[in-house]
């Protein structure tokens, strides 16, 4: 009979228990004659010779992966010896039997061929972790990273490459978190781990999350650290970042976490929300690194929806000196669309703040973005800033929140009165064009528009994040000319 379902996933749970073992024959003997295995599998040409001989031995392990084609009973009693020898392995690897690192060279060869699905770790028994031996020489592995800029051909070299390498160092070198996310942008697909890093880090992680943490105690550049995160899983890394007090570690796992492509289709997981919180609560306590973090992270909400929900809940419960920096790291433009990506993300964050904040919290960072929502005026310094229609903007839903909770019914009525006292004054005042008039009504017109949906909200107990719905100081019908002159449709 085949075997079907997960080939590796179903061999493990019989190679837990004794029986034969089947090690990689003729990886072995090759390794045998290189004076530096762990080296071999930073290099692609040496590890590629290095897996052709693992699959000299057990060639149906790749044919699995690559076909998905179930294994017979005769190859998946293979690979349960394999993964028998691997775990057997792994218990019992000293550093005076192996100092060349041999053994370790090809468990991380047999173990990244076996990996199909980044999985493979989490199946291996716990119990490896106790090996102090593998553990110490792991670390050592990890603490050696460096990442190595080096130019293709220098006197070819772009301008902007050699000017981007050193703007990343010398953020590194002042610890400069703002500076370091900026910097690090024209790296962040250039990332490739390799075999070794891939499996040590993978290794040490199953043999304890602290025991990771440790090994990058020293961290001190950044494409190290993003190299390590990427080797993780999502929850892995937010682990990683919770259990490590290192800047570099938490920033790079954070900025992956926040880069997978997987984590932008989906939601976070309520433990993963969890371990977020966590992490942001961490750095909010630490102000000028948590004012960096919040320009890096949060400067367009849009590009990082699975940050909002932890970060309003950091919010509610971290340090009052956490506000103010978060809202003045949103980059503020007109929105024309009230269904816009990045009022949403930001409603998500203040909705979770909302929901846990006290009250004077609250009040405080409602009053903290309507100061800054009142001084930005969409855009009205920048004169090449012109508004056909009315337009919203991400902190909509916080200047609700100051409407329905910082003032009261006559502070309300006071606020939208003020507006319409401008735009029944509106031409009194002399502009350069039809167009420039056309963006102050629409100026006054958008400011209106979250005291009113303040007003219909508190009344309905609807969503504080405003819709489609126009609101109109005016009856439209009975006002046509104003309707046409201000191309209001």
């Amino acid at each position: 009979m085949s075997n079907t379902g997960d080939p590796i996933s179903n061999a493990m749970q019989e190679a837990t228990k004794n029986g034969d073992v089947a090690e990689p024959a003729v990886l072995l003997s090759l390794i045998a004659g290189i004076v530096n295995p762990i080296t071999a599998l930073s290099d692609h040409d040496k590890g590629n010779e290095l897996f052709d001989a693992f699959y000299q031995d057990f060639g149906f392990v790749k044919m699995a992966r690559a076909t998905t084609k179930p294994l017979s009973p005769v190859e998946h009693d293979r690979l349960v010896s394999l993964l028998r020898w691997v775990i057997s392995e792994l218990r019992q690897w000293r550093s005076s039997v192996d100092p060349r690192g041999c053994k370790l060279a090809a468990l991380f060869v047999a173990a990244q061929a076996c990996d199909w699905d980044n999985t493979l770790w989490n199946m291996i028994p716990a119990d490896v972790g106790t090996n102090t031996e593998l553990t110490g020489r792991l670390k050592a592995l990890i603490s050696s990273f460096a990442v190595a800029f080096t130019m293709r051909d220098p006197a070819r070299t772009p301008l902007w490459e050699r000017e981007a390498v050193e703007s990343l160092k010398s953020a590194e070198a002042r610890n400069d978190w703002a500076a370091i996310g900026a910097a690090w942008q024209p790296f962040a697909h250039a990332i490739f781990p390799n075999v070794l890093q891939i499996q040590a880090v993978r290794c040490l992680f199953r043999c304890g999350v602290t025991c990771l943490a440790d090994a990058l105690g020293n961290l001190r550049q950044t494409a190290v650290g993003m190299v390590v995160a990427s080797t993780l899983s999502t929850s892995e890394k937010l682990d990683l970042a919770v259990a490590s007090a290192h800047p570099y570690v938490q920033f790079c796992c954070l900025y992956q976490v926040l880069s997978d492509h997987r984590t932008l289709k989906q939601p976070l997981s309520i433990d993963q929300e969890q371990l977020l919180t966590k992490l942001l609560l961490k750095v909010a306590d630490d102000g000028p690194r948590w004012a960096a973090w919040m320009e890096v992270f949060n400067a367009y909400p849009l590009r990082h929806p699975a940050l909002q929900t932890a970060l309003g809940m950091a919010l509610a419960d971290g340090p009052d000196t956490a506000v103010e920096p978060y809202v003045k790291s949103i980059v503020l433009y007109p929105k024309q669309a009230p269904a816009d990506a990045g009022r949403q993300a930001v409603a998500a964050c203040l909705s979770a703040f909302r929901s846990k904040a006290s009250l004077a919290r609250r009040r405080e960072l409602w009053t903290l973005a309507h100061k800054r929502w009142t001084d930005w005026e969409f855009n009205r310094a920048d004169s090449n800033q012109h508004l056909l229609n009315i337009n919203w903007s991400e902190l909509d839903y916080a200047i609700v929140g100051y409407a329905c909770e910082c003032l009261d019914a006559t502070g309300q009525s006071n606020a939208m009165n003020l507006i319409i006292g401008k735009l029944k004054a509106l031409e009194e005042n002399w502009y350069a064009s039809i167009t420039d008039i056309v963006t102050a009504w629409n100026r006054l017109l958008s400011a209106f528009q979250p005291y009113a949906h303040a007003q219909a909200a508190i009344s309905s107990g609807g969503d504080w994040l405003g819709g489609s719905q126009q609101y109109l100081p005016f009856d439209p019908v009975s006002n046509q000319y104003v309707m046409m002159k201000y191309r209001l449709t």
